[in-house]
């Protein structure tokens, strides 16, 4: 007799009367909300890793890279697929697209490439079907996008206002924010945003409440928080700064609260409610991930730990702001 799954596992034969039942009632069975983190340096890794965002805990081992790099900060993400875009996979900057399905550990497999190969600071953001990335080092204003659902080469999207690399970035499913980051010489404060369903040249959003570089970012559907980076002005820096901003506005940042421990490099990855802000340097690796509430302000929380000390990793999530 054929056995049907119930409200606890998607696993199974489903009759058609169970499928519109659970849909209608908002009981389908879905995976948990992923965050995975790859690559990074100390030394250079594949590693793969995920946490339940809902929860709290340390990182479990998911997999491996196609190629083991670092810097890219590039990762996006929809329901069922993680992918991972550039970074530097020394000696050579990466144009590498891989991807995991996100339901199943395993190592990533092979996307296709980049318009252009780079790394340090690419900026990222996604809506349910999109995933971008824009500039990098070498410096470049390129943006360029992909269809996550399929594989295949980045097309074109348009450019940055100016080329930048050791970006920050965030999303929402209408809007991608690009935030800080270098120019030569000196770190930027600037905000860009483009409208991810279209294609076309990054506006103007405003600035963050200070210049700073290798920062990250997480967001809800309505906001979106710039968490650390550093500055070499004036000596190096580390931040502890968490901002925000409402995404559908425009305008400036707003003082939001403090990390743990102040630092660059790091990665930002969010749910609905939940933004983590994992790994970076101070100026050495650290394992430590933070947490805060998206929708209030105040100080962030311990989460848990990275496997090891590690900066320079990339992160995203299947309950990303991109796709609610």
């Amino acid at each position: 007799m054929v056995q049907f799954p119930n409200t606890t596992s998607a696993s199974g034969i489903w009759n058609m009367t169970d499928v519109y039942n659970n849909r209608l009632g908002g009981t389908w069975p879905s995976l948990p909300a992923i965050g995975f983190f790859g690559g990074g340096y100390t030394p250079t890794t594949n590693v793969i890793q995920y946490v339940n965002i809902t929860s709290s805990g340390n990182t479990i081992d998911f997999g491996d890279l196609t190629q083991a790099r670092a810097t890219s900060n590039a990762a996006v993400a929809s329901t069922t697929r993680g992918i991972f875009q550039g970074g530097n996979a020394s000696p050579v900057n990466s144009n590498v697209i891989d991807y995991i399905t996100i339901a199943s550990t395993g190592d990533a497999l092979d996307f296709g490439d980049l318009t252009v190969g780079r790394r340090s600071g690419v900026g990222s953001g996604n809506n349910s079907t999109r995933g971008i990335a824009a500039g990098g080092s070498p410096q470049t204003n390129v943006i360029d996008f992909i269809t996550m659902a399929s594989v295949g080469d980045s097309t074109d999207f348009g450019d940055l206002a100016a080329g930048k690399y050791r970006l920050g970035s965030t999303s929402n499913s209408i809007r991608a924010l690009f935030f800080g980051g270098s120019i030569p010489g000196a770190q930027n404060a600037g905000v860009g945003y483009i409208t991810i369903a279209t294609t076309g040249n990054a506006e103007t959003f405003g600035d963050l409440t200070q210049a700073a570089r290798m920062t990250s970012g997480v967001a809800s559907t309505t906001r979106a928080c710039r968490i650390g980076g550093f500055s070499d002005s004036g000596g190096p820096q580390n931040f502890n700064t968490i901002d925000f901003v409402t995404i559908a506005t425009t305008g400036n940042f707003t003082d939001f609260g403090d990390l743990t421990l102040g630092r660059g490099y790091l990665a930002g990855i969010n749910n609905s409610v939940k933004g983590l802000a994992a790994g970076g340097r101070d100026p050495a690796a650290v394992n430590v991930i933070d947490f805060i509430t998206i929708a209030s302000t105040g100080n962030a929380s311990d989460f848990g730990d990275l496997l090891s000390a590690i900066y320079g990793l990339a992160g995203s999530s299947n309950a990303n702001a991109g796709v609610q």
